[in-house]
């Protein structure tokens, strides 16, 4: 099976780059929404009023909805990914995973978890890890010949150690915005990114956030079948998904477990990345401002602080 293409077949399993995965199924989950009162023939009343007012008929106050759900089993683990809007996600999530109540307790999905999700939980340091990696290529641990590139970083979410400030900066190379490199200059805590990734015939740019929600720009994003034709993400959305959740996010993981274990990210190379975006802030802002050395020791003196003056010998 070569790599990027997925078989679409149910009950199957599938050699996706020396993963094995049973693609469980591949649905588009229905469910109604609209708003009803408690009795049967005063239900949605237009004024309110049991009287004076009209009851508005059924087919125009409830409504019909869809969203896509893929299920799939990993290594001995079932996952789910729902393709739905912030807004409607625990409404879905309750339709399509509800226990039931009391005497109709259901018990089918035992139990299940939504947060810290082994493997797909991802914290401010691997964020600031996959930050200083723009432009690197990453290679899946099941075939060297596939290779992932971090090509942009189009936003990024942080909060202050306290959670008193949220800040956002969204935009093409965010990594040139004053705003989010003096927030990472300073350490602030990021809990979402936004990232522009090549594969192989495929072009992602997406949102991760640290519990691995995914937002996908899908004007931005594409697939090239294997007769070259550009594809849409909903066009491809199985194989989009199991590339997102499969290769991409556990690939990064590992390659920054990797980076950790043979200590080429420790804390000194994140505190060493956080001084030059500083840097770079503080020297941008000392241009736009004719911002002088004699202005920052006056600053440094009335502060009470010292300028500490350093010899940086190279290893």
């Amino acid at each position: 099976m070569k790599p990027g293409i997925i078989l679409k077949k149910l009950n199957g399993h599938e050699s996706f780059l020396g993963d094995v995965i049973k693609l469980i199924d591949v649905a588009a989950f229905n469910w109604r929404v609209g708003s009803q009162k408690s009795e049967g023939k005063d239900r949605a009343i237009s004024n309110g009023d049991t009287k004076t007012g009209v009851v508005i008929e059924r087919h125009l106050r409830v409504s019909n909805r869809y969203c896509s759900a893929v299920f799939f089993d990993l290594n001995g683990q079932i996952y789910v990914v729902v393709e739905v809007s912030l807004s409607e996600e625990g409404r879905v999530r309750s339709l399509l995973f509800g226990q039931g109540r009391q005497g109709n307790k259901k018990e089918e999905w035992k139990k299940l978890k939504f947060n810290n999700v082994l493997q797909f939980g991802f914290d401010s340091k691997f964020f600031y890890w996959l930050l200083s990696n723009v432009g690197k290529e990453f290679q899946h641990d099941s075939d060297k010949t596939y290779k992932i590139k971090l090509t942009d970083v189009s936003n990024v979410a942080q909060l202050t150690d306290k959670a008193e400030y949220d800040s956002k900066s969204t935009g093409t190379n965010v990594l040139g915005s004053l705003p989010a490199l003096s927030g990472l200059g300073s350490n602030q805590s990021v809990y979402e990114a936004g990232f522009g990734f090549t594969l192989p015939k495929m072009s992602l740019t997406l949102r991760l956030a640290d519990n691995s929600t995914c937002y996908i720009n899908k004007d931005l994003s594409n697939v090239t079948s294997e007769k070259g034709e550009t594809l849409t993400v909903d066009h491809e959305l199985v194989n989009v998904t199991l590339t997102v959740y499969v290769i991409l996010l556990l690939t990064l993981k590992k390659s920054y477990n990797a980076d950790i274990e043979k200590k080429t990210w420790t804390h000194n190379e994140e505190a060493s990345q956080r001084k030059k975006w500083a840097l770079f802030v503080i020297g941008e802002l000392c241009e736009e401002n004719n911002v002088t050395l004699k202005d920052i020791g006056v600053l440094f003196e009335r502060s009470g602080k010292k300028l500490i003056e350093e010899s940086i010998k190279e290893a």
